[in-house]
């Protein structure tokens, strides 16, 4: 475990992450589903390779990292298409500018609770337009309507609130890694669980109720981790689904 670094911030070093011993120890991590012009996929790391010429008119992804690697990166929708990407983590080298080339209209959903780099999204030849992410801005997404000469910017303050059974697999998974995470890096599994639990914090919906008393209960053993020290012989006590 010791090949993951403490606290990823580039492409790279989240590499180093997912290929480690005890992230690819984790079950069910991928799957991809088709559904007629739809594509629902689920991954521990996505990069903008999926975004460039998106797979299907509808494309529905989650994942814990989603790395952009260019400066810029040109995005070719279909005419009506819908890109969502759900990431607990947007990294990147360097600022970000996403240029969007619509053939008519086009949606992008975009939700991340951290971001390593700024990121901008233009069209044609308008200046590029900051997207006011992160936990400093209070909005946890945005929704881009995007014409061939336009961006309408609609700022999410909350996570998707609908049953999403793909978003449950997706989070299921990420505890999976927090738990593996115990006792040795702590601050990536303390930021998951953070992560989880605002995602599925809204009481109206009971489906998500347990993965979200899941999150809370196990950030707490993390919290009490750290308050024991390195020393202690602290083991989670929480079993993931």
């Amino acid at each position: 475990m010791s090949s993951i670094p403490p606290e990823p911030k580039t492409p790279a070093e989240w590499l180093r992450y997912v290929q480690s011993e005890v992230i690819t120890s984790i079950p069910s991590k991928q799957e991809q589903k088709t559904v007629q012009n739809s594509i629902n996929e689920r991954d521990i790391y996505l990069d903008e390779s999926k975004i460039v010429k998106p797979p299907a008119q509808l494309w529905y992804a989650y994942t814990d990292v989603f790395a952009l690697t260019q400066p810029e990166i040109i995005i070719s929708p279909e005419a009506y298409g819908s890109m969502q990407i759900i990431a607990r983590v947007l990294t990147a080298d360097t600022p970000i500018n996403l240029k969007v080339v619509p053939e008519t209209i086009c949606w992008i959903y975009l939700y991340a609770s951290i971001l390593h780099q700024p990121i901008s999204v233009s069209v044609g030849d308008q200046e590029p337009l900051l997207l006011e992410l992160g936990p400093a801005t209070g909005n946890v997404g945005v929704k881009m309507i995007v014409t061939p000469d336009h961006i309408d910017l609609e700022y999410q303050q909350d996570y998707i609130r609908a049953v999403d059974e793909d978003l449950q697999a997706s989070l299921n998974t990420q505890l999976r890694i927090a738990l593996a995470l115990f006792g040795g890096n702590t601050s990536i599994a303390s930021s998951i669980c953070s992560y989880v639990a605002s995602v599925t914090a809204n009481i109206a919906l009971n489906f998500y109720s347990k993965i979200n008393a899941q999150a809370v209960a196990l950030g707490q053993q993390l919290e009490a981790q750290e308050m024991t020290g390195p020393d202690m012989r602290y083991a989670p006590i929480l079993k993931i689904d």
